[in-house]
């Protein structure tokens, strides 16, 4: 008997039992889901690479403080200010983009391997209805089973990552870095910034000083800031967008405990 005839000898006695099908299916649906969602997570994460390089241009700090002394000749300490905050700016767009593209590649996998999953499912237990548990063939039996659980595991993981949290979060800061970015290099060109100031006007003449005995409400103008102010308006921009949002919900596992708890109080 050579050895491939004995393999397929003792994988069809395997199979007859029972109990080594049901770890058969469960492993195969098992590696399946991973499987799918690891291919779909990385697939994603390697396309959002490129769209990164695609709209984010090129980043050199010793540019941005050549920019600024030559608009700028007597103020080459604050040049060199300007640059470190730049180069902070940049770091924490990165981040915050690998965090945005991680967590939305998790979600996007998890949700596919769930939606899938959910498909068997149905068609496992539209089989089970019309033959009934007790006369229905194990496998599907296990199946069911397995994609069950697969959908609870896949469909929950991103309730329990917060992962819509995550991404609305990091692409924020993204782009608010990026933004901050942009606004560097503007005023190291030109030389100056305009920026947004709510201040006090009169309705019917808003461009005009205020009186005494003028009506007044809440407007906009636009100022010039001068090299110091955006310093510490590039400090200030950077201390409000320090955070690092990786959030998790860990009520989204609390299922048993709670409610074995309740029942448990109900008896007595």
């Amino acid at each position: 008997m050579s050895w491939k005839t004995w393999l397929k000898d003792q994988f069809k006695r395997s199979w007859e039992h029972n109990g080594i099908q049901a770890a058969m299916v469960f492993c195969g649906i098992g590696a399946a889901g991973l499987g799918i969602f690891w291919f779909l997570n990385v697939r994603l994460r390697e396309k959002t690479a490129e769209w990164y390089h695609d709209r984010t241009p090129a980043f050199d700090p010793d540019k941005i403080y050549e920019w600024c002394v030559a608009t700028h000749e007597s103020h080459e300490a604050m040049c060199g200010r300007l640059a470190e905050q730049a180069l902070t700016a940049k770091m924490r767009a990165t981040f915050h983009f690998d965090l945005f593209s991680y967590y939305s590649a998790e979600h996007y996998a998890a949700i596919s391997v769930a939606f899938w999953a959910s498909i068997f499912t149905a068609a496992c237990l539209a089989y089970l209805v019309k033959r009934g548990w007790e006369n229905a063939h194990n496998v599907m039996a296990t199946a069911f089973v397995g994609f069950s659980i697969t959908v609870a595991f896949y469909g929950g993981y991103p309730a329990l990552a917060k992962h819509e949290d995550n991404i609305t979060d990091n692409e924020f800061l993204y782009l608010e870095h990026q933004n901050l970015l942009q606004s560097m290099r503007t005023f190291c060109v030109t030389g100056t910034v305009p920026r947004r100031v709510m201040v006090e006007v009169a309705p019917d003449k808003p461009d005009a000083p205020l009186a005494p005995e003028d009506p007044v409400e809440q407007g906009e103008r636009w100022e010039e800031m001068t090299f110091q102010t955006y310093i510490g308006y590039v400090d200030e921009r950077l201390q409000t967008l320090n955070r690092i949002p990786m959030e998790f919900d860990a009520s989204q596992i609390d299922i048993g405990s709670t409610k074995f708890l309740e029942t448990q109080a109900e008896m007595q």
